[in-house]
Order: C-alpha cells, then structure tokens, then sequence
C-alpha cells in the first residue's frame, strides 16, 4: 500500500511539473534558511560542552546597583574567600584580564593575547595540553602555556617545550578592539606546556596562559596594578568556581549572599551590591553580560533566530497549503472515481499526505545544494568574524533535517488532505460549481496571513536597513578624520600646546 502511494505520489509530481517545482523549490528555499538557522543555534548549543566537571562549574557575575547587565568580572580576593571561608567550594580559578602583545622567539614576534591562569585552572577544567603535568604547569613565576597553533607560528615544527619566549606588552584587547599601546617589556618566560587545538567550542579564547604566579614580579616593576587585595575593583579577573558533588546553585547561591554581606556592609555606595553564579553550559547562549571575555550569542538572539526560523517554514507550509488547495478543482474526479471503487477517507489522506511528504524530502534534497552554496557566504561575512560560526555538521544534525523535513510535509499537507478527501463523490462526479474558489473561507485567511507575514518582514529590512544607512551617514557636525584618541597619557600637556583652532580631548586613558 505504502509503495501504491509513493508511485502515485511520483506520477503526480511528474504529471504537474510547473506546479510541483512552484512547492518544491518554495519549500526548499525557506528550508535552506531554516536549516542555516538550525546549524547557528547547534553551533552554540556546542559550547563548553567538553569539560568533564561542566556540570559543577559556574562563572561568577557581579552587579553593582544601577548596572543594566550583570558583569563578567569579580574582584580579586573573591577566589580566595570562597576557597576558604565555604564548604560547598571545591575549587576556585580566577583568569586575569590584560595579557596582548607580542611573543618573541629568536627574532620571531607573533601577536598573542590570553590571560593570567592560576595553578588550579586544569583542576577546573579539561582542557587538552601536552608537554607535562597540567597541576604543575602554571605553578612558576614565568611560566607560560601557548595554544598548538601559536607554536607552529613560533617554532617552526620544533619542540616549544622548555625554550624561553620574551613578552612584550602591548594592550591588545581580546575582543580585537581598540588600538594597541607601546610595547613594554614583560620579561622572559619558560613554555611549560601546549594547549592542543580541537574542534570543541569554548567561550574562552586565548593562544597563551601566563602563570598567575609572575604578577608579584610585574606589580613591583609597577608595570600591571596590584588589586590582588581590593573588594572594590571588580574590573580585572573572571572567577570560576567547581562545586563540591551534591552541591549545587541553592548552596552556591547561600555563599554568595553571605559573602556580600560581610564584605560589603556599610557601604551605601555599594547598597544593592550582588553576586551571583552562572552555570558553565549557560554561558552559550546566555544572558548579556559586559565585560564578557567575548563574543558570545545572547539568549535572546537565540529565541529571535528560533522564532525567525519558525515563521519562514510556516510562511513556506502556508503558501503549499494555499497551491494545494487551490488545486482542488484538478483532482475532483479523481478523488470521486476513488471513491466509488472503494477508497475510504482515510486511504485518500494518507495518499495526499505521502504526496506532501515526498514533496517535503524533494525540497529537502534542493535545500541542501542551496545550503552549501550560501553557508561559505554566510560564513564570510563580517559579524561571523565576531560570532565564530563554524556551522558544522554530523549525522545527528542531518537526521534532524530529515525528521525536519517529514514534519513539515505533514504540517503542510494535513489541512490539504483533509479537505481533498472530505469531497462527495456525487458532488465531485456531478459538477464544480460548489468548489469554487469564493467558497473556500479558510483559502483567504491563509493568503491573508502569509501576506501579512511577509510584507512584515519587508518592511521591517527596509527600515533596519535605512536606519543603518542613517547611522553611518549622519552628520555629527565634526570632521572625524581630524580626531584621534590618545590612550594612557595625560592630556594636559597637549591641551596647553593647543592652538585656538585645535581640539584636543581626552578619550581611553
């Protein structure tokens, strides 16, 4: 029976070629979207899924009253009060911001950026190093880690292993941002390890580690500063913490309010002062933080591009459902022969439900070819650059696209073979005049709202697009080429060299 429908289903596709490449390549263009959409959203889902004890980190957010989004960031001491004063801390592992510049080995310079990493970063997490003991790899002033393709830049194939790298700072951002600074001189340091590269996504991205333990050395050359004991910057350091096994956000939850309240009492300034975890996999995606070690998508971009999804692929059911129907007027006689001979009303659904189906795995077929066209141009451009999509797929994610693929043929065909089938074969047989195309109400709310779905859209492009235009071509009533901004010196000098047609102002530093 099921093979009758499928050769049936052929012969029709076959039969009415301009109306079957019409449903197949409308569903297969929203599809082809739908699927990029879907590889995006799986992209992120990936994130931080690698690490053994994922499931008992959190990152610690800080709040200050009046902040709109909670920070990435904590203060200093925090790492060492929550080791020491709480029972539900397994272990604490702090990241210090501030680390961009150039690595140099032998004339070679290569620009890197990372973070300071205490000794129990690999007790927290799994990442895949060589060249040592991970525990011990971060334990000595002047040690430093750099990630697999930083030292094939380096050195050249050889073993990076115990040679000695010079740094030079220069104030290179992690998020790419800004100028660089001048270079200043942070000494040399041992390669204890190699980070290995992997295809396992992360919301942590660094090409070197310098051990925690060489800050003393730069903080007395005065050439980073000291908050290694200030509650109040909260500014410089991520901290991550491990949860003892059966403890989790209740606990965690607890310490944190308690350690608030003893550390921040008295302070009206800091009245409504919070901190709160974040549990590792939430990261990606996420709430929106500042401060954020990177780029990441935001949980509502996430919910936008889900609902995008969900209303292309309705948009696409809703124009099959309409050309389905409306071909009604065609296959009347067909339908009544059928039932005469025979058929039962739900032989005649399954048949037109087979039908859609097959349409669906067709649009499925075009919907990869055009998936493979557009993914290298999503991928180039320029928002992929801060995002990172790689957009790769397994087999779990193509038998998605499969099960995907069914469930649209079903949604799409189901009111269509319930109103095909629901014809009296008298009726059918007899004449037209009841089917036309006046009497099918459902018809006209369908059309109307894919419409109203569309023009929806277009409209909102056109206006997303002219208010950008709008935003690049504004006129701010300066002349932008004559304006720098000058970091990280005093401004005052330079304001009293100023001539009266100048303007000097103060920006970064």
């Amino acid at each position: 029976m099921f093979r009758s429908y499928i050769t049936i289903g052929l012969r029709n596709i076959l039969k009415y070629k301009t109306f079957s490449f019409i449903n197949v390549f409308g569903l297969a263009i929203a599809m082809a979207v739908c699927m990029l959409i879907m590889l995006m959203l799986a992209d992120h889902r990936r994130y931080d899924r690698f690490h053994e004890k994922k499931e008992r980190i959190y990152r610690i957010l800080s709040n200050r009253p009046g902040d709109k989004a909670p920070s990435a960031t904590t203060p200093s001491p925090l790492a060492g009060a929550l080791k020491s004063d709480y029972s539900v801390v397994e272990e604490v592992t702090q990241l210090r911001r501030g680390v961009g510049g150039d690595i140099i080995y032998d004339g070679t310079a290569v620009q890197a950026r990372g973070y300071f990493a205490d000794a129990a970063f690999f007790r927290v997490f799994s990442y895949d190093v060589s060249g040592g003991n991970a525990a011990r790899m971060l334990t000595a002033p002047n040690t430093i880690l750099i990630s697999e393709a930083l030292a094939r830049q380096l050195f050249n194939g050889a073993e990076p292993v115990g040679k000695v790298v010079d740094f030079n700072d220069r104030g290179l951002s992690m998020l790419e941002s800004g100028e660089p600074g001048v270079a200043m001189p942070w000494g040399s340091y041992t390669v204890t390890g190699i980070i290995k590269d992997t295809k396992d996504r992360s919301h942590l991205k660094f090409d070197v580690l310098l051990s925690a333990a060489s800050l003393p050395v730069l903080q007395a050359a005065g050439k980073i500063g000291d908050n290694t004991h200030d509650w109040f910057n909260d500014f410089s350091v991520y901290t991550y913490v491990l949860t003892e096994p059966g403890k989790g956000d209740a606990a965690l939850t607890a310490a944190l309010a308690d350690l608030v309240k003893r550390r921040y009492a008295g302070r009206e300034d800091l009245k409504g002062f919070a901190l709160r975890q974040q549990a590792l996999t939430a990261i990606t995606p996420g709430i929106w933080v500042s401060n954020a070690p990177g780029y990441t998508l935001p949980r509502v971009v996430y919910y936008f591009l889900s609902m995008l999804a969900l209303v292309i692929m309705a948009s696409a059911c809703l124009n099959y459902t309409n050309l389905s129907t409306a071909r009604a007027l065609t296959r009347m006689k067909e339908i009544g022969i059928r039932k005469v001979t025979g058929a039962y009303r739900r032989n005649l659904i399954a048949q037109f439900l087979s039908e859609s189906m097959l349409t669906s795995l067709l649009a499925l077929g075009m919907a990869l070819i055009l998936l493979v066209i557009i993914k290298p141009a999503f991928m180039g451009l320029w928002v992929n650059r801060y995002l990172d999509f790689s957009l790769q797929a397994n087999g779990g994610i193509y038998g998605l696209f499969v099960v995907f693929s069914l469930v649209i043929g079903l949604i799409a065909g189901f009111y269509p073979a319930l109103h095909l089938s629901g014809y009296q074969p008298a009726k059918a047989l007899k004449n037209l005049d009841t089917l036309r195309p006046g009497r099918l109400g459902v018809r006209k709310v369908l059309s109307v709202s894919q419409f109203v779905v569309s023009l929806f859209f277009m409209t909102t492009v056109v206006l997303i697009y002219n208010q950008f235009r709008h935003y690049l071509d504004f006129e701010y009533g300066f002349n932008a080429k004559n304006v720098v901004n000058v970091s990280s010196v005093s401004y005052t000098p330079l304001r009293a060299h100023a001539t009266s047609s100048e303007l000097v102002c103060r920006g970064g530093g």
